[in-house]
């Protein structure tokens, strides 16, 4: 009875503090609006039967852009299952956002009570949820992969803690999935939360006393192997094809002017800016502090020794902050770092690691009662933080037909586009030299038909950016294309004559490879569930 008395007190703060997304409209955000758009064209792209989704022949005003190739993905299947349920695309994203929310607060609550007791969960749950920064990216950033991220690492740290306890094919399939889905849901982050997921299943290794360090590294690289096969159909061509963008080529951000201060933590200026505020608040840096050295103090009394976890925590604090001050500016010129441009992301995670870690003022009667204090400071102290600038009023029609690029500088264009795109074509296909008669034209976000009549040697232009993948038959014969006209569209020269063009966008060799072993590291989850029915245990 405890357990959901603490739960619908959890649920209460959890709609207290999205409450604005109950509002009619969309908040007006940063990336908020952007989430929809490409929403409506995943849509628009698994209904032209294009799977995974890669290509947007609906952006950039028609032209096409390679979005969902280096776009994480993950927040649009998600958004689906609302939209395919019959809401709409503006409040399936507006649900997927309380979503994260009520994840992230369910998921810490269940962490810190399976660590210690109930009271720990909710604790760390309710700092979780309240923190001013999470609340940054609600209502100031509208950033709907970080706001996934959220919730997606609680839930890390709760299945593999589950696995590491009970190992079984079922734990081990599930944590797998989660950590995919991290690199699919944001990769960024996934990229910065990397080693302190590695660091955190060591630690928790170490207090389970059945298990020794030979396990956590056996069974950690198996969980890599089988994670990082499952996202490779997305991250692996976004790897070795983003040298045909204009990304490759340009920082979205100085790295040097988003280095965050030690004082930023407590007094960083709210505002809707483009530079966000990385406040954490006093009452989580304080509560932090005290439920840590209580930890430190009591962890060793208690029956599971928490000194490992202990020890875990401060090293990645301490690494957090470091490389998240301009002390660590040397670093961020070699990779992974260097594919990031703004170092306060790894905000998040320090948010994450400073609430789990309050999970030590449960270790007895009287920090309980501190850290009950604490707790109604920062849901009645960070409430005037639920504060949108304002709301949209659009109908999802607006978002439909919305053709922008939904990135901030254009960087996913080709880098042959030399003119981008300003408005939509007349036609999509034209005669550029020659004389011909386009028939009986068909196209979607995968594939272009038409009839060509040519009355003379004629070079042809579809109005479709070209990018690896695009290959054009004339009667069942594939012809060579070239890209070198200024806004980098199709274009082929073809003798006279009455041809039947068709045009698919289909996966190149490393694409083809990398869907492959995601398929394959789907199939070796399911055999290794089907297997455990037979054999019952094949974790040991």
């Amino acid at each position: 009875m405890k357990k959901f008395i603490l739960l619908f007190l959890i649920v209460i703060v959890i709609f207290l503090y999205t409450r604005p997304f109950f509002h009619s409209g969309f908040i007006t955000t940063h990336d908020g609006e952007w989430s929809i758009v490409r929403l409506s064209e995943m849509y628009r792209e698994l209904k032209d039967g294009q799977f995974p989704p890669r290509w947007s022949d609906y952006l950039n005003h028609g032209y096409g852009y390679p979005l969902f190739l280096f776009t994480y993905p993950m927040p649009f299947y998600l958004g689906l299952i609302f939209k395919l349920a019959g809401f709409g695309f503006i409040s399936s994203i507006k649900i997927l956002f309380v979503v994260s929310v009520l994840v992230s607060g369910l998921a810490m609550f269940e962490l810190g009570r399976e660590l210690i007791d109930d009271y720990a969960g909710l604790l760390s749950s309710i700092f979780y949820i309240t923190v001013p920064y999470r609340l940054v990216d609600l209502y100031v950033r509208g950033s709907i992969g970080e706001s996934l991220g959220f919730a997606l690492l609680p839930l890390l740290f709760l299945l593999a803690l589950r696995f590491i306890r009970r190992p079984t094919s079922f734990s081990f399939s599930l944590l797998c999935l989660a950590l995919a889905s991290l690199v699919l849901i944001h990769n960024v982050t996934a990229i910065l939360f990397f080693p302190v997921f590695l660091g955190f299943f060591i630690a928790v290794t170490f207090i389970q006393k059945k298990h020794n360090f030979i396990f956590s590294i056996k069974y950690l690289i198996l969980i890599i192997l089988v994670s990082l096969g499952l996202s490779a159909y997305f991250f692996i061509p976004a790897l070795v094809e983003k040298k045909y963008l204009v990304l490759s080529t340009m920082k979205l951000a100085d790295v040097s002017e988003n280095f965050i201060r030690i004082t930023d933590y407590l007094n960083s200026q709210w505002s809707y800016g483009s530079k966000p505020s990385v406040r954490l608040g006093e009452t989580l840096i304080i509560s932090s502090l005290i439920s840590l050295s209580l930890g430190l103090v009591l962890g060793n009394k208690v029956k599971n020794k928490f000194f490992p976890l202990l020890l875990f925590i401060l090293m990645s604090l301490g690494f957090i902050i470091f490389f998240s001050n301009s002390a660590s500016k040397i670093f961020w010129q070699f990779p992974p770092l260097s594919w990031i441009d703004f170092p306060w992301r790894l905000t998040l995670i320090l948010v994450f690691l400073l609430s789990f870690s309050t999970i030590f003022l449960a270790l007895n009667k009287y920090s309980k009662t501190i850290g009950i204090i604490l707790v109604l400071f920062a849901i009645f102290g960070n409430l005037n933080f639920v504060n949108p600038s304002g709301y949209i009023d659009k109908e999802d029609a607006y978002y439909l037909t919305n053709d922008a690029t939904t990135t901030s500088k254009d960087e996913l264009m080709p880098v042959w586009v030399v003119d981008k795109p300003k408005n939509r074509f007349q036609k999509k296909v034209e005669i550029l030299e020659g004389l011909a008669q386009v028939r009986d034209l068909q196209y979607n976000s995968k594939q272009i038909n038409f009839q060509l009549d040519l009355f003379s040697d004629s070079l042809v232009k579809i109005n479709t950016v070209y990018f690896p993948g695009w290959q054009i038959t004339a009667s069942s014969k594939i012809i060579p294309i070239s890209y070198h006209n200024s806004n980098g569209t199709i274009q082929f020269w073809l003798n006279s004559g009455t041809y039947t063009i068709r045009g698919n966008f289909r996966e190149t060799p490393i694409r083809y490879y990398s869907n492959l072993l995601s398929i394959i590291s789907l199939l070796f989850l399911a055999l290794i569930n089907i297997v455990s029915l037979k054999y019952k245990k094949i974790f040991s």
